[in-house]
């Protein structure tokens, strides 16, 4: 009798372990496929992310990163026929503009005003936009200018990288040149006295800005061009214009200044005296005609300076000395000298 006790209980033992083991197989099989799925969800998800991050940029150096990088939506010919028409409008509307205003200006400084409006409107349009949006590489809607930067970071990769240096010259740029180069062309198109010093001043900032610009690439390794074509496109064609232009201009208004200081170191009373030795060593009646002719020069060049404070009339030096050579005959046909 206990023998037969013991095998039921034996087998009721068998058939309630046999139960549990496979409700533990169940679960421990539902644990192990839910976390296969959530490893592999996970992955998938990094791989996704790791992928939009590292998505391959045009740029030098290979491993330049540039998280969210959008790339270019527009081609080269796209950015830089608007940018280059737009150009040229703005020099020729200058020059036609400039053009009307009586003859009083030189093809000279008209030329100059058509560079100062197209370098000051570049400066604050085209490198403002790149100081005060810093992430225009990764805007998903990109604007034109954003595209301007992207391609031409393919020629020079630390405005995409946001370089410090490259910010910082292109933010005085902007903030400071941009405005002063719009200024002098209302002082050229004015004869402002401070025309030549204002050029000068701004010459000497874009020159600075250059060589610091061309130092700090050669410094840093000078491998930041995509291919030899963008290295002699943009980084030295496109920044050519801003070496060779300002050092012409900054020439000529340093001679310009240079000689406005000598007039004014000349002695009045000497040149007074030396004028006065002269006449008086002509005979009598010539001294008579040559103190006329002083008279009508003086006179001629008060009347002209009248026109001009009182009536804003303007007359060139060509016209000026057509007057007094013409007073000056009448005169002369009158017997008066």
């Amino acid at each position: 009798m206990g023998t037969i006790w013991n095998v039921k209980f034996f087998a009721r033992d068998s058939e309630r372990c046999r139960r549990r083991l496979a409700n533990l197989l169940t679960k421990d099989y539902t644990y192990d496929q839910k976390l296969t799925i959530s490893t592999v969800s996970s992955s998938g998800v990094n791989s996704s992310s790791s992928r939009s991050e590292g998505m391959a940029h045009p740029y030098l150096p290979a491993e330049l990163h540039l998280p969210g990088f959008v790339p270019l939506q527009l081609s080269q010919a796209q950015i830089l026929v608007p940018y280059l028409s737009t150009s040229v409008f703005v020099v020729l509307a200058v020059w036609l503009i400039s053009g009307r205003c009586g003859g009083r200006i030189s093809k000279t400084d008209r030329w100059l005003m058509c560079w100062w409006a197209f370098t000051g409107l570049t400066h604050i349009i085209i490198e403002g936009t790149f100081v005060f949006a810093p992430k225009f590489f990764s805007n998903q809607n990109p604007s034109y200018f954003d595209e301007v930067w992207k391609e031409y970071s393919k020629g020079d990769s630390r405005y995409v990288a946001r370089d410090p240096a490259t910010v910082t010259v292109e933010g005085i740029t902007a903030v400071l040149e941009g405005p002063a180069s719009l200024l002098a062309v209302y002082a050229i198109a004015s004869r402002k006295s401070y025309s030549h010093i204002l050029q000068f001043t701004v010459c000497l900032g874009q020159l600075y800005g250059c060589l610091v610009y061309f130092i700090t690439a050669y410094l840093d390794g000078f491998n930041f061009w995509a291919s030899p074509f963008y290295f002699w496109a943009y980084f030295i064609g496109a920044n050519s214009s801003w070496v060779v232009i300002p050092t012409l201009i900054a020439i000529r208004s340093w001679k310009r200044i240079c000689a406005a200081f000598q007039v004014e170191k000349r002695s009045p009373k000497a040149a007074c005296a030396n004028g006065r030795e002269l006449i008086f060593s002509l005979p009598g009646d010539m001294q008579l005609g040559i103190a006329d002719w002083w008279l009508e020069v003086c006179w001629t060049l008060w009347k002209e300076r009248n026109a001009r404070v009182f009536q804003h009339k303007f007359k060139s030096a060509e016209a000026l000395c057509a007057d007094i050579k013409e007073q000056v005959s009448i005169w002369r046909a009158a017997g008066l000298f």
